[in-house]
């Protein structure tokens, strides 16, 4: 399809087809990236398009009971859930950083954050 032909229909219905298999935040970068290309080579184009609107999470902040509870349960049935829940609990790290932790990647006192594993996706090497 030829850029002049494409309108502000196409575009939306794109955006819509788009956003049933992707995450509102990838469908906007992804329509940011097709504007920039719009803006190149057809500067006098613009387009108003309706982007879905990120989904609110919601979090559970676990009690200090609740915690202390995880923590003595973990002690008694698996030691490396009880150090990744402690990690998880009283660390600065990110559940994701937990997750793609290593043997490898503790020395002596020392963690090293080399990965980080996302649900259903494989772990990623840090920068």
């Amino acid at each position: 399809m030829k850029l002049k032909k494409i309108t502000n229909i196409t575009i939306q219905n794109w955006v819509n087809d788009f956003s049933e298999n992707h995450a509102p935040k990838t469908v906007k970068n992804a329509y940011g990236y097709i504007s920039c290309v719009f803006k190149e080579f057809m500067p006098d184009k613009t387009f108003k398009v309706t982007l879905p609107k990120g989904k609110k999470k919601s979090f559970i902040v676990p009690t200090d009971e609740d915690i202390t509870r995880i923590i003595a349960y973990f002690r008694e049935n698996d030691t490396n859930m009880m150090y990744a829940a402690c990690l998880a609990a009283f660390s600065t790290l990110s559940r994701s950083e937990v997750c793609g932790i290593a043997g490898e990647d503790i020395s002596g006192n020392v963690i090293h954050v080399r990965n980080t594993m996302v649900k259903d996706r494989m772990v990623l090497e840090s920068k």
